[in-house]
Parts: structure tokens; C-alpha cells; sequence
């Protein structure tokens, strides 16, 4: 029960360095993906954990990254990618849905 309860603290984490822009809001960036993936490994163990961490990093790229967020962006990323990294954040939770999906239907 470590794991999940890791990769939860790792999509915690990257809300703070997501105000500063520039660089710091990219490694939040990045740590946010290394948390869901934490968390996707053991959705189906602890979906309790996914489902915040899921969450907490949905706002925290859709709306507080400074490098990622769709209002007020204030970075010289380009539209395409932006749409990009949103789009494997996206992945990423969709196979983790995906992977609950079939954990239910193994053992319901």
C-alpha cells in the first residue's frame, strides 16, 4: 500500500512548483507524470488513490500549470504542444480507467 500512497504524494507534489513559470512548471510537469503512472500500476489495489491523483493532476495541468493551463497562459508554448501534453496526461488516465474496468469485471 506504499506504492499508490507514493504516487498520490507525487501528484501532490507538482501544484507547488506549477506557479513559477518556466522551467519549474515543466518538472511539475513531469513529476505529475511519474505520480499517475505510480498510481496507474496499483489502480486497481487502491482506486482510491488513483481517483485523487487523477484529479489533483487534472486541475493541476488544466489549471494552475503555468506552462499548461487553457486560461491565461502566459508561456511561449505553441497550441500543438500543449495539446500534446495534455493529450498524454489524458492517455495516461484513460488506461488507468481502462485497467479499473477490467479489474471489476475479473472479479464481479
Amino acid at each position: 500500500m506504499l506504492m499508490p500512497k507514493l504516487g498520490l504524494s507525487l501528484a501532490l507534489l507538482p501544484i507547488f512548483p506549477a506557479f513559477v513559470p518556466g522551467a519549474m512548471s515543466v518538472i511539475g510537469y513531469f513529476i505529475t507524470l511519474v505520480g499517475l503512472i505510480v498510481c496507474v500500476r496499483y489502480s486497481q489495489n487502491a482506486p482510491k488513490c488513483f481517483l485523487l491523483a487523477s484529479t489533483l493532476s487534472i486541475v493541476n495541468i488544466l489549471i494552475i500549470n503555468d506552462t499548461l493551463r487553457l486560461i491565461e497562459n502566459e508561456s511561449s508554448i505553441t497550441l500543438s504542444e500543449q495539446f500534446i501534453a495534455i493529450s498524454i496526461v489524458f492517455v495516461i488516465l484513460g488506461y488507468g480507467i481502462y485497467k479499473q474496468k477490467i479489474g471489476q469485471t475479473r472479479t464481479g
